[in-house]
């Protein structure tokens, strides 16, 4: 009982490991991977705030460029549409870059303080864009002047982006300080995993060498017992559900001439029919099929040899223990030498019940002759009785030695 407890918790015990040391890589390399992820994600989206941010002081710039040429001259459509570039993809541009630094609040407040500033730009290089178009040269410089001493937006570009690398470094920091640990976490795994590979091999090692040393005993064991069953005088077999012979010893083979080459032979054909008896057939089937038994069945058998032989036959059912199907075991004792010796001591013991009567009717004789006799004798004797008592009287005193023992 203690050591199937011990074998049961050893074997939980493993398996635990063995679920610990397969899925805790598996936990870490999933979070490895969904953690490059997510840094590859801060990564993009570092990038692609860096670049809005461009992207708004870029058309900014450009839109301002574009009506400094108008100023000096250079008036065609493409200077125009870059001009009017600011009215219409600077806002836009602010909505998603204020959307992409939701989750910050430091980017909040200088996209605040970029969007006054845009703002107020957008108006001046407005306001100098209609003076432009009544003529007044001067006037849209100034504007432009001003919206540049104003409204400044490099200090605003350069705090967002100098956040996000910030940001970027931290998140670049911590996906390296995750990584270190995934690989420790892996390494230590690993370790483990050697381990208890080697403890599975040693175990493994050592549950065969057992299992070889049990079989090797078994099998000693096994020969031994066959050497024993072969040995014995008295005839066994062992047969099976159909009542074909799975083993015979020498005794068995040797009383009905078996044929030791022939593994396999049916019941009926054994002996040249001395297991043909119908009624013994269907009390062996009895003890197969309904688990009885059968014992001290006598019966005469002509075996081989042509002497008739009188056996005792005892029978019973073996089942596996790898629950196939049952066997029959069956023992024959060959008490020939007995019968015939209880045979002749019934003789002799009806011969001297003979002599007894006869000796019984001479007593009854002698008995009748000595009753009669006695009867016959007894008036003479009380007679002479009689006269001896006289005769003692007569004499008297005159009776000698002689005469009294007379």
């Amino acid at each position: 009982m203690k050591t199937g407890s011990v074998m049961r918790w050893r074997t939980a015990g493993l398996l635990l490991a063995m679920l610990i040391i397969v899925g805790l890589p598996y936990v870490v390399t999933l979070q490895g991977s969904r953690d490059t992820e997510r840094a590859a994600e801060w990564v993009t989206r570092s990038t692609e705030v860096k670049s809005q941010a461009y992207r708004v002081a870029y058309v900014v710039h450009d839109s301002e460029a574009a009506t400094y040429r108008l100023l000096a001259g250079d008036v065609d459509e493409a200077t125009r549409a870059r001009a009017a570039r600011i009215g219409k993809e600077v806002s836009p541009l602010l909505r998603e870059l204020r959307r992409m630094t939701r989750n910050n609040p430091d980017q909040q407040a200088l996209m605040g303080s970029l969007a006054s500033s845009v703002n107020g730009r957008l108006a001046l290089t407005n306001q100098a864009l209609a003076r432009l178009q009544r003529g007044d040269s001067a006037g849209a410089r100034q504007s432009l002047r001003d919206a540049d001493d104003l409204f400044g937006m490099n200090t605003q570009i350069a705090g967002i982006v100098q956040i996000e690398d910030g940001l970027l470094k931290q998140r670049q920091a911590e996906a390296t300080r995750q990584s270190f640990n995934g690989r420790v976490v892996l390494s230590i795994t690993a370790l483990a995993q050697i381990l208890l590979l080697t403890i599975i091999v040693i175990t493994s090692e050592r549950q065969i060498g057992r299992r070889q040393l049990a079989e090797t005993r078994e099998g000693r064991a096994v020969l031994r017992s066959q050497l024993i069953f072969q040995a014995v005088r008295e005839p066994i077999a062992l047969f099976d559900e159909n009542l074909n012979s799975l083993l015979v010893n020498n005794a068995f083979s040797e009383l009905y001439g078996m044929d030791p080459g022939q593994r396999s032979q049916p019941l009926v054909q054994i002996g040249d029919g001395a297991w043909s008896d119908s009624v013994l057939l269907q009390r062996l089937n009895d003890v197969l099929l309904r688990d009885r038994e059968l014992w001290d069945y006598d019966m005469v058998q002509r075996t081989v040899d042509g002497v008739d032989r009188h056996v005792v036959i005892n029978a019973r059912r073996l089942q596996q223990h790898d629950g196939g199907t049952p066997a029959l075991l069956l023992t024959v004792s060959d008490v020939t030498t007995r019968a015939l010796a209880e045979q002749q001591v019934n003789e002799l013991n009806r011969q001297l019940e003979g002599k007894v009567t006869q000796i019984s009717d001479v007593n009854r004789e002698l008995e009748a002759f000595s009753y009669s006799v006695s009867h016959d004798l007894r008036a003479p004797l009380r007679h002479i009785a009689g006269f001896a008592r006289k005769l003692e009287q007569h004499l008297g005193d005159h009776v000698d030695e002689k005469s009294g023992h007379y």
